[in-house]
């Protein structure tokens, strides 16, 4: 009987040097994927702000009735929007400066407009009311809001498009 170590055959198992090998590749193609830009198309970016606008004026519905006040929002411009709250104590809008509800500048190259006809971008009253310190749309304790159509665009390209719109009584959509 011979003692030490006899060869039966193939090993069974990897060696610790191909283990670190494929660590190590697995390594590189997870670090690679996390450090490459991703670009969002201009569609992608209109997809998203129009969600983030979308979720915002659900929550702010929902805030509105579960405070028992009045929330609104305005647009400033072509180029973002801001929140606002009734002060019942002094009797006017105030601004909203909280984390989620601060005035919001729209990525370069991203337009809102009012499509809704009563506050059209092209009469010029919405520039009005934001001058008199008013919410266009407001979003009362009763969970009803002023009913509106919005459409994102994109500045150079007017063929992509994205429209957020509200009856008034049921749920923001994107038609």
């Amino acid at each position: 009987m011979r003692r030490g170590w006899t060869c039966q055959g193939k090993s069974q198992g990897f060696t610790l040097i191909e283990i670190l090998v494929v660590l190590l590749i697995i390594g590189l193609v997870v670090g690679l994927a996390l450090v490459t830009p991703r670009s969002a198309g201009p569609g992608q970016q209109l997809q998203e702000e129009s969600n983030r606008l979308q979720i915002l004026i659900e929550q702010a519905r929902e805030r509105a009735l579960m405070e028992d006040r009045e929330l609104g929002f305005s647009l400033s411009g072509q180029f973002g929007y801001r929140w606002w709250v009734w002060s019942r104590e002094q009797e006017i809008w105030q601004e909203l400066e909280e984390q989620s509800f601060r005035t919001y500048k729209l990525p370069d190259g991203v337009l809102l407009n009012d499509v809704s006809g009563k506050n059209s971008s092209t009469t010029g009253s919405r520039f009005i009311e934001e001058a008199k310190k008013t919410p266009s749309w407001v979003m009362y304790s009763d969970n009803q809001m002023t009913p509106f159509r919005l459409e994102f665009s994109l500045r150079d390209d007017d063929r992509r498009t994205m429209i957020l719109e509200s009856d008034g009584i049921g749920p923001v959509t994107s038609p």
